[in-house]
This record gives structure tokens, C-alpha cells and sequence, in this order.
């Protein structure tokens, strides 16, 4: 635990090559499928865009594409990120046994603050869910990073020895003696996981059969481009070696390659040209090369000795997972990591993960691209037809005779015109009546058509409908909405599992890398767990449980407003039950959330929460609260034979767990609570024998008949004993008596 150990496996050069040809030779014969997957997701890039228009001539008309695309992935990717980003957004912690079921609030409290607010995944998240919309699938890569800057400081007020640790421990952090009573050195700025959503183009993956989630793949190949000096960084961080011995091969091959390559880099040279910024001229930014970073398993060499890929004599009886760093344009491996030996604990080491809005059982699912594209060409089709029909409406055909003298290139329609003509009766116009029901119609036709395959309408999107079988009322226009949520809700719900896996992600890392305590921002007064000034403190040991994660969407604004008439409802039929109207905390609750549903926080601080009535915890209920971290105080009702029997079976149960598992903090407190109940049975016990006693002295003295009264002193239904006709129990033992020795053994325990 702790900042990231780069270990880097070296080889043979023979071996090495080996490698090499490996790798060129897997990604070569992918090639063509990518190309291929590549240009099917350039061509919605470009509808996005607006790149892909119809030549403005006589025949085609303007050059317009009918926007289609633009404004059903607008409203998909509006009404996704105001669920993932709204105020009360918050990622839930699943917790995997009972152990864990007391730490989840705070793991999940934690997870919300690291997730969307120290990693500032705000960004990064809107990119990735944007090109999952519309590609149907989207990568991005999740890997721990430390981010630094340099700062300058007086030698005198520097501690020289700490900038010495800096630089001989795990992040290698260098510092500079500039020789006139100053220093520059490296200051660590962020130290954490980090989301960078890649184009389609920048991973490369095999064609294979039965693929449905990303570890399906026998490898991945990861494409980005770095600068000469990102890799003399790397090599001093640990991350790459034979960086300084190859420096010349590197910088040559970097000043010689263009940013952009043609055959590979399709969708970012169309984003280039959308952007009016050309990285791939010849003039452009050149110092630059291109590095794959190779994730897949790969059999080593047992010893000195050479031995062929398929030599199983030679080679190790197991393949390793590694990532292999290989610079394509220098024919260079610059790194080989065992990712067993970087990602200990983690199952999943690699770190391409995926979203998906569609889950049909194929991986390369449809995107609104795909659902859109023949649609909109359609579209933009009757567009053009609608846009003839009405100039030729305006602007007619004219017949004329050559020798009229009319000329037709100069000619113009103008208010109160006049041209002279030697023959005006060899000039004619023909006026043409459009008839544009048709692409009016047409038009309704292909929205209609978007809607239902999109789920994106009118209603959805804020606008009024101008279908002339729109409802009309109000409660017509929220059942539309509703249904149209039910398919927004399908592709938001798929999202929500591959959003979960990433934050599953992202707690890993942290388990591996982050500092042994993180402090973290905590939002409302009500947390279950320490909070000191505003942050809680999550540490190594609460991160070695596991969890699973998923998301909270926020409340959309029709949501809220269907809430408000439900609360009201409620509140009105409450009000009817007497049980309710003599009950001051339910009333308190039903106005506290009425409040709280029209935005208004503050009941609890004008009117106090009345206190709650003592009513008795079933040993479940204990159980719970407990497991939470809770103190439980034992209730005069409560049966506590029923208590103590429950309470010992369930502590066992934990306390037969191993010993990584076991929470030490919430045995010693069930241990507490039994003898809490132990103590409160001898009470009960010694106040059973004191009312006898009295009974029977009253009897003597004739203050009562023989037996007491009918039904003067019933059996207690909590098991307390106090009943005259009981028989004789043994003089209990005091308030204080010691422990018995069950619960002695549970205390050593």
C-alpha cells in the first residue's frame, strides 16, 4: 500500500524481439477489422458535426443536413448527466457480507466525495457517456497517476532532507540547487486515479467470438502519442527503461512522424477538421511519436537459456499478464511491467474499462448514431425536395424565344419592375403550385419514427408537441412523459452497471495506492460515522473490505413535482387517522418532509424534532445497529432470554469468521450489550423475589387473602417472572455481579 512500485522485467534482446513481433503481428491482423469498426464510428462523428453535406448546386440544393442527430444525442446526454450530476446525486456502497454492512454510508460517502470531487471526474465522465451515446460503446483507460509542479524556494527555509527522501523513495520526486541560495523541486499537486476517455481509434482489440464484456479479449492495445521528454520522465519514474540509451533513434523518429496518421487516426483528423486546427500538416507539431501500451499474457524464459514462444520446456508452466510499453515508429520496447506484481489484490488489472447504453448481447452494440443515421439521410433527403418545391413556387419557369431579348443569367425579380422587350408576348411564365403536404407529412413520418426507436420526443426534450394527436390536457402530457422516461430510464439503468464497475475500479486503486488515512469532505450534519470539522477520515484497514458500487441517479425536476403531490396526498389521508393526529412525531415527519420536497431545509431548525416514544428493538433490529457502529441501550420490555439467545448466536457466527474479515470494534460492543442485558435479567430477577417477599408478608399480615387478588399479578409477557404463583427462584445475584463465564470467554475472545 502506498505509491506505485514500478518493477520492470528485462529480457533478452532476443527475446525481446521475440516480443516485438508478437505484438506487431497481433495488432497487424486486427487491422482491418478496426479500420473498418473505425469508419462506421467516423461517419456518426461527422453527423455530429455537420461535415457530411450535399454540394450546393442546381440539382442537389443547398447544402444542409437535416440535424437529427444533433438533437436527439443532446437531449439523451442532457437528461444522463442531469441524473448523474444532479444535488442529490450519491454512489451507493454495496457492502459484501456483515462485516462491511457498517462501514457502507461512510465508504459510500467517500467514494462520492473522491469520485466527483477530488478526482474531478466531472469532465472526463460527460466525454466518456457522450461517445458511448452515439458509438454505443466507449473505452476510456482508469490508471493512478501523481501530477506534480516545480516550486522555488529560499535553501535556508527548504528541509533538505526531506527533498533527499523525495528523491530516493517511491515517487522519485527531484530537486534542483541553483547555486545562488535558492532550489527548485517537485511539489506533488494530485495523487490519485484519473479517467481518460479514449477516441475509438486509440484501442485496438482482436476479432473474436463470444465477446460481451472487456476482460472477454486475449488483448488489448492501447495507442496515445508522447513527447521524447514524457519518456525520459517515465524512465526516471521507473516506467520505462532504455530511454537515455536509445535518445537519438527516439528524437530522430519524433521530429521525423507527423501528429496525425491517416489510416489510423480517422475520426480525430475529422474532429481536426471541425476544429480548424490541422495536426496533420506537414508543419504541424512534430516533436512527437507514437507508443502502444500492449495489455495481454506472454510466457517467459525459466532461465539463460533460449527457447522458441511454443517451448514449453524452456518457458514458464504459467503465462503472466503483463503490459508491454512499445514505441511502433522506433521498433523499441521501452518497458515490460508484470501486472500481477503492479495490481496485487485487483482481479481485474487492466485498466480499459466501457460503457454501454445498449446491452443486446453483442459488445459492439448500437449507439444513437446507428439508430439515426438512415433516418437523418432521409431526412436531409425530403429537406431538399420540401426546399425545391417552395422555390419553384416562388421563383417559376420562364419560357422565352431566343430572339426576344430577354436574357435570363441577368434577369432578377424585383418589386415594380419593368424590362424591355421587342417581343413580349415570346416571353412566358409558368406558375407552379407546390403541393408540400407531402414532405410535411413525410417530415412527421421520419420524427415519429426517431421517437420510437430513440425514445427522444418533443415532450421529453421541454417542447411543446405539434402532432395533431398530442394530448391536450395536463395529465395526458405527464403520462407521455413517463412512458417516454421508461425508455430513457433503459439505456440510463445500463450505463448505471458500467458506471458501478469503474467506481468498483477506483476503490481498488485507492486500496492499492492511496495514503494509508485520506481525509474526505463530508456534506450534512447527520453522518453516521466520526466526522471532525467537515471531513472524515477513511484508512487502510476500512479499505481492505470489499464493496460494489452503483449510482444514485439524482431526482429529475418531474420527479420532484410528482413527489410533491404524492406528500401532500399522503399528508391529507394522514391527517384522517386518529393514530396520526395524536402522534406528535409523525406529524413533525410528514410537515419535515414536505418542506424538505419543496427545497426547504430548515424545518428542523424553526420547530424541533419532538422526541421519539420508548418502544421495544427486536434482536434483529439491534442487530443492525450495531453492525452499523451504533450503541444499543437495553430496554426494560425487551425479553431478554430471547436477546441474549440471538445476540450469542450471531456474535459466534462473526467471530468464526477469519480473522481478516472479523471487526474487533462492534464484537466488543455486542460483548457489552450482552452483559447489558444480563445485568438488567438479574434485575428483573431480584425484583421478582423482593414483590414475593412482600406478597407474602402482606398475606401473613392479612392485608391480603391467601393467593392475592384475581388476576391482581399476571405472568409478564417479557419473561420477567413476576408472578405470585410462580415457584421459588434463587436469591439473584446484584446490579453489579460479575460476568458469567460464557461471556468472560467472549470478552478474552
Amino acid at each position: 500500500m502506498g505509491q506505485q512500485v514500478t518493477k520492470q522485467i528485462i529480457v533478452s534482446d532476443i527475446e525481446r524481439r521475440r516480443l516485438q513481433g508478437h505484438i506487431d503481428e497481433q495488432v497487424r491482423a486486427a487491422k482491418d477489422n478496426h479500420e473498418t469498426k473505425c469508419e462506421r464510428f467516423r461517419r456518426y462523428y461527422r453527423m455530429w458535426r455537420g461535415l457530411i453535406q450535399t454540394k450546393g448546386n442546381r440539382k442537389d440544393g443547398a447544402p444542409f443536413q437535416y440535424p437529427m442527430l444533433k438533437w436527439i444525442v443532446f437531449g439523451q446526454w442532457a437528461r444522463v448527466m442531469q441524473a448523474l450530476l444532479g444535488d442529490d446525486k450519491e454512489i451507493i456502497a454495496r457492502p459484501s457480507g456483515p462485516i462491511e454492512q457498517g462501514k457502507a454510508k461512510k465508504v459510500g460517502a467517500y467514494m462520492t466525495w473522491r469520485f466527483f470531487d477530488y478526482m474531478e471526474a466531472t469532465i472526463a465522465l460527460s466525454t466518456w457517456v457522450f461517445r458511448a451515446l452515439i458509438f454505443g460503446r466507449a473505452h476510456a483507460e482508469i490508471i493512478y497517476e501523481m501530477e506534480t509542479y516545480w516550486e522555488r524556494g529560499n535553501i535556508d527555509e527548504v528541509d533538505m532532507e526531506q527533498l533527499e527522501e523525495n528523491r530516493a523513495g517511491d515517487m522519485a520526486l527531484e530537486y534542483i540547487d541553483n547555486k545562488d541560495g535558492t532550489v527548485d523541486y517537485e511539489c506533488l499537486v494530485y495523487d490519485g486515479p484519473r479517467i481518460r476517455p479514449l477516441w475509438p481509434s486509440q484501442l485496438i482489440v482482436p476479432a473474436q467470438d463470444s465477446v460481451v464484456d472487456d476482460e472477454d479479449f486475449e488483448w488489448k492495445c492501447r495507442r496515445d502519442r508522447v513527447t521524447p521528454e514524457q519518456l525520459l520522465v517515465e524512465e526516471r519514474r521507473g516506467r520505462a527503461y532504455g530511454v537515455k540509451d536509445n535518445w537519438n533513434k527516439i528524437t530522430a523518429s519524433a521530429n521525423e512522424r507527423q501528429e496525425r496518421d491517416y489510416l489510423w487516426d480517422q475520426e480525430q483528423n475529422d474532429r481536426d477538421e471541425a476544429e480548424g486546427v490541422q495536426h496533420a500538416s506537414l508543419m504541424g507539431n512534430r516533436d512527437s511519436l507514437e507508443r502502444w501500451r500492449w495489455y495481454g499474457k506472454w510466457r517467459f524464459l525459466k532461465g539463460k537459456a533460449d527457447g522458441s514462444k511454443t517451448n514449453l520446456d524452456r518457458r514458464e508452466d504459467y503465462e503472466r499478464e503483463v503490459v508491454v510499453t512499445y514505441l511502433p515508429d522506433v521498433q523499441l520496447i521501452i518497458g515490460i511491467e508484470d501486472l500481477r506484481a503492479k495490481y496485487p489484490r485487483m482481479r481485474k488489472r487492466d485498466p480499459i474499462l466501457s460503457l454501454s447504453s445498449v446491452k443486446d448481447g453483442s459488445y459492439w452494440s448500437p449507439g444513437l448514431g446507428e439508430l439515426v443515421e438512415d433516418l437523418q439521410n432521409e431526412a436531409s433527403v425530403n429537406y431538399a425536395v420540401f426546399r425545391k418545391a417552395g422555390m419553384l413556387s416562388i421563383g417559376p419557369i420562364l419560357f422565352f424565344k431566343p430572339s426576344s431579348g430577354f436574357d435570363p443569367d441577368t434577369f432578377e425579380y424585383k418589386p415594380g419592375q419593368a424590362i424591355p422587350s421587342e417581343d413580349p408576348e415570346g416571353v412566358r411564365a409558368i406558375e407552379m403550385k407546390a403541393n408540400l403536404e407531402y414532405p410535411q407529412f413525410m417530415q412527421q413520418v421520419l420524427k415519429a419514427l426517431a421517437e420510437l426507436v430513440t425514445g427522444v420526443s418533443d415532450q421529453t426534450l421541454g417542447r411543446v408537441s405539434d402532432r395533431p394527436n398530442a394530448p391536450q390536457t395536463a395529465s395526458g402530457q405527464a403520462m407521455l412523459i413517463q412512458e417516454g422516461n421508461t425508455r430513457v430510464s433503459l439505456d440510463m439503468n445500463m450505463l448505471r452497471e458500467d458506471i458501478g464497475k469503474a467506481i468498483n475500479y477506483v476503490w481498488q486503486l485507492d486500496r492499492e495506492y492511496a495514503p494509508p488515512e485520506v481525509f474526505f469532505q463530508v456534506t450534512g450534519d447527520d453522518a453516521p460515522f466520526d466526522v471532525n470539522h467537515g471531513f472524515g477520515k477513511m484508512t487502510a484497514e476500512e479499505r481492505n473490505h470489499p464493496f460494489s458500487f452503483s449510482v444514485k441517479f439524482a431526482t429529475s425536476f418531474w420527479s420532484r413535482e410528482a413527489k410533491k403531490q404524492a406528500l401532500i396526498q399522503i399528508y391529507g389521508l394522514s391527517m384522517q387517522n386518529p393514530i396520526v393526529q395524536t402522534n406528535p412525531r409523525a406529524l413533525w415527519t410528514l410537515l419535515n418532509r414536505i418542506w424538505e420536497a419543496y427545497g426547504e431545509m430548515d424545518f428542523k431548525d424553526i420547530i424541533p424534532e419532538p422526541p421519539s416514544p420508548e418502544v421495544p428493538k427486536t434482536p434483529k433490529q439491534e442487530w443492525a445497529l450495531m453492525l452499523k457502529g451504533d450503541e444499543v441501550e437495553v430496554n426494560p420490555m425487551d425479553e431478554d432470554d430471547v436477546h441474549l439467545i440471538d445476540h450469542r448466536r450471531r456474535l459466534q457466527a462473526c467471530m468464526d469468521q477469519t480473522p481478516e474479515r472479523r471487526d474487533r470494534a462492534m464484537e466488543a460492543g455486542v460483548v457489552e450489550h450482552i452483559m447489558m442485558h444480563e445485568r438488567q435479567k438479574r434485575q428483573k430477577m431480584l425484583l421478582q423475589k423482593v414483590a414475593a417477599l412482600a406478597i407474602q408478608q402482606m398475606q401473613a399480615q392479612g392485608v391480603l387473602p391467601p393467593g392475592g387478588p384475581g388476576g391482581m399479578m399476571q405472568p409478564s409477557p417479557m419473561g420477567d417472572g413476576l408472578n405470585p404463583a410462580a415457584p421459588p427462584v434463587p436469591a439473584a445475584p446484584g446490579p453489579e455481579a460479575p460476568v458469567g463465564p460464557a461471556d468472560q470467554g467472549l470478552v478474552q475472545q
